[in-house]
């Protein structure tokens, strides 16, 4: 099976990115087998809406994740119980709406796929996670029951976070691709163990400005004490995404690619 993951969506530029990236592969026959991408800046840079989401599953867009912006818009709150395929980190408090695993069954065989989304620890302020390196085992044990094949999305802030909890799932996962800093990294990697992985898979937004968000407006947060609200950068778009295959079967990675292309305005 052939698997998309697609980097951090920022605002409408990335919803159109996305759009455009997945309308020419279907204009070519060559969809994947499951497409999933991180939502945590969809709406405007702040979180996910029901009409975001919508318009994320109508592109083609199979499974959304979600980071520490998962509350940032108050409607996925309520609405998240009924939407089984958008995803928020597993590790957030008991009580937390919603639900951070996914079982997917995909293609005519309807082949399950496990799919987890988890929160780093570091720096992660705004929904408080739990650790997620002494519960991630058991999470994964479970599933393992039901497929062989495990994807992980980790957001998390700092580089060393997902490098460790790389070498802490390696041989127990198909996947683990790193999101959160909207930086794709050129670490792609296939392990002796058949996990695929990258530090971080990137953005789809705007080329230019601070990670999709206006450089102007971005100084000033840095620079002042007043409250500042995202403004989404203009201009040339970025797709980046890695597509990965992996054995039906056994489930262990047979090949990581890692795309970066700029989509012209």
């Amino acid at each position: 099976m052939k698997i998309l993951f697609i980097g951090v969506v920022v605002g409408a530029p990335g919803r159109r990115a996305i759009k455009s990236y997945l309308s020419r592969l279907a204009a070519c026959g060559d969809t994947p087998d499951l497409v999933i991408c991180n939502a945590n800046h969809a709406a405007s840079g702040l979180g996910l809406t029901q009409e975001t989401s919508r318009e994320l599953f109508d592109a083609g867009v199979d499974v959304i994740t979600m980071g520490e912006d998962i509350w940032s818009q108050k409607e996925l709150q309520t609405t998240i119980d009924s939407s089984p395929n958008i995803l928020r980190p597993q590790n957030l408090p008991v009580s937390s709406p919603g639900h951070g695993i996914l079982i997917k069954e995909i293609g005519g065989e309807k082949i399950p796929v496990g799919i987890i989304n988890l929160s780093g620890y570091s720096y992660i302020k705004k929904i408080l996670p739990e650790n997620p390196f002494p519960i991630i085992y058991n999470i994964i044990d479970e599933m393992a029951a039901k497929t062989n094949c495990i994807v992980v999305d980790f957001f998390a802030r700092t580089t060393a976070e997902k490098i460790a909890m790389r070498y802490h799932l390696d041989g127990k996962i198909s996947l683990l691709s790193g999101t959160g800093t909207l930086v794709q990294t050129a670490d792609e990697s296939l392990s002796k163990l058949g996990t695929a992985y990258i530090t971080d898979v990137g953005i789809a937004g705007p080329v230019s400005g601070v990670t999709g968000f206006d450089a102007t407006h971005e100084i000033e947060r840095f620079t002042s004490y007043v409250r500042s609200f995202p403004k989404i950068a203009e201009g040339d778009l970025r797709f980046n995404a890695i597509l990965v295959s992996i054995d039906d079967v056994s489930g262990m990675a047979k090949s990581i690619v890692r795309i970066n292309e700029t989509i012209p305005i």
